[in-house]
């Protein structure tokens, strides 16, 4: 499951993650609402994710299409926050910005 944090403002966008992040979630959720960030202040963006009880986010489920995505570049910084599976979500983490 994937929600937005109410203490999101501004150019700072909080994501909660517990499960597994569904590639629906990555649409419907996720993308519009960085872009609604960037709409709304017209400038960079930062990302919080926060782990809770995360099981994956497989390629094929978001992955290629969260790095191909046009706002990406507008992303100042992403910091995560992780749960009892951090270590798992950083080692993927790179491979999200290297082509």
């Amino acid at each position: 499951m994937l929600d937005r944090m109410r203490e999101s403002s501004g150019p700072v966008v909080g994501f909660r993650f517990d499960g597994k992040l569904s590639e629906i979630e990555y649409e419907t959720i996720l993308v519009p609402e960085l872009e609604r960030a960037m709409n709304n202040d017209r400038q960079n963006i930062r990302v919080l994710l926060k782990i809770e009880s995360f099981r994956s986010w497989r390629p094929g489920e978001g992955w290629e299409a969260f790095r191909q995505w046009p706002g990406i570049a507008r992303v100042d910084r992403i910091a995560v926050v992780g749960g009892e599976r951090w270590r798992e979500w950083m080692n993927r983490l790179p491979g999200l910005f290297v082509g």
